[in-house]
């Protein structure tokens, strides 16, 4: 995913940037190659995932944990998936983060 400066500026001023399918799809393979030191047991969403979502929340204008929670909340699906959310088998989707994690 590459950023241009003048994305970053429009950031600073309080512009949202659209993260689109690819670009999510690409950050999530970058965020990958992070080295993720939390032990497994109970862990239903990976390292990759939450910093996936924590960035898209903040390149789309969140600006607090609450508001990236939120904004996880309000992500599509296909979204979710396409960072790599845990897809709950019970209830048939894919979960988002919950604010303890981010």
């Amino acid at each position: 995913m590459k950023v241009t400066a003048s994305q970053v500026q429009e950031l600073n001023n309080g512009k949202k940037i659209k993260v689109t399918a690819s670009e999510a799809q690409e950050l999530k393979n970058v965020l990958k190659s992070i080295l993720d030191k939390h032990k497994v047991n109970g862990l239903r969403h990976s390292q990759a995932s939450v910093l996936a979502i924590a960035i898209c929340a903040v390149l789309s204008g969140c600006r607090s944990f609450i508001a990236i929670g939120e904004w996880a909340g309000r992500s599509a699906q296909n979204m979710r998936k396409r960072l790599g959310c845990y897809f709950h088998q019970t209830k048939l989707s894919v979960l988002p983060p919950q604010a303890s994690p981010l």
